[in-house]
């Protein structure tokens, strides 16, 4: 028999077949080669049914994937009464296993990653040896021990940040947010941070902080309507998303136009209304609310500057100079 036709009927190829006959120091080098009956023999006991279990594990070595493929095939790799597989299926999932367990091809479990708390801190903006002193204070004893760790896990991070945010009276630099926090909240809970996005008081939105510091100087000055005529739409969108509690807007596009009863309802209605030039404004329904202002109506604050930020300031300044007076 030809060892062609021996590696077919056993579902080997002729290669692998012949590589394992040279290794057995066996004399054939091609596919045509007739085999010796005694070596055929030895060929189907080798490559008979085997036990698995009883494979010795290959030793690694240098070289490419293909070289370690070669070696499982080796016969010197198993014992005299070990059988190879007898097909090729059955020999690739032999050498799948044992590639998988040479230690440069198991896969390494990740480390869980840690994060420092400095990092932490500085994710705040919280720093100085007096804050960090009023910060372990005001945390549960076994949150404030995380602070001396160098490195947190995942949860520990949760649970250092919402111990923080619940109890700390967070707030940026900003003046008013400052006054704000400190009138709101007693001293042992005031933490400054430099990031203004954990501000209590502004969240970080310079449009916010304007609109709470009109809104403070308007309750002061017992004010609660505003009446707006005019403004870009997106700055609408904003002063309505963002209006304080117990300060109410009234907004009116300024591009339309406005029966009379209405200009006359919305000045009745308003304690201080603003004609927000710069904008898109019509010279007819700006004009329309300055000829129905009466003795006893609302003061009317003309603004030409675009910005919500701008006109919030404009109104506190007014309400300033009225205190003034």
């Amino acid at each position: 028999m030809r060892i062609l036709n021996l590696a077919k009927e056993l579902g080997l190829s002729s290669n692998r077949l012949l590589a394992w006959a040279q290794s057995a120091n066996m004399p054939y080098s091609h596919p045509d080669d007739e085999i010796d009956l005694n070596d055929e023999k030895r060929i189907r006991q080798a490559f008979g049914k085997m036990n698995k279990s009883h494979a010795k594990r290959p030793k690694g070595r240098d070289g490419e994937i293909d070289d370690l493929l070669g070696e499982v095939i080796d016969p010197s790799f198993f014992p005299d009464d070990f059988d190879l597989p007898d097909n090729l299926e059955e020999l690739e999932n032999i050498e799948r296993e044992v590639l998988s367990s040479l230690p440069e091809h198991k896969v390494q479990k990740p480390r869980p990653e840690r994060i420092s708390t400095r990092g932490i801190l500085d994710r705040y903006g919280i720093s100085g040896k007096s804050i960090l002193k009023r910060l372990r204070k005001l945390l549960p004893e076994h949150i404030a021990r995380l602070l001396n760790q160098q490195d947190l896990t995942d949860s520990q991070v949760t649970q250092l940040t919402e111990e923080i945010e619940n109890r700390a009276a967070l707030h940026c630099d900003h003046a008013y947010c400052t006054r704000t926090a400190k009138r709101l909240h007693s001293p042992e809970i005031l933490i400054p941070v430099r990031d203004a996005s954990f501000c209590n008081v502004c969240q970080g939105s310079p449009t916010r902080r304007a609109l709470e510091e009109a809104a403070e100087a308007c309750r002061k000055a017992g004010l609660r309507r505003i009446l707006v005529v005019g403004g870009m739409p997106a700055s609408r969108t904003e002063m309505k998303n963002l209006a304080p509690a117990g300060l109410e807007f009234r907004l009116i596009e300024g591009e339309l136009d406005r029966p009379k009863q209405r200009v006359q309802a919305d000045l009745r209605w308003c304690d201080l209304a603003v004609i927000w030039g710069s904008t898109p404004l019509g010279h007819s329904l700006s004009g329309s609310y300055l000829r129905r202002k009466t003795s006893k109506g609302p003061f009317i604050l003309r603004i030409s500057r675009r910005s919500v930020e701008a006109l919030c300031q404009e109104i506190v300044k007014h309400l300033d100079r009225r205190k003034a007076d």
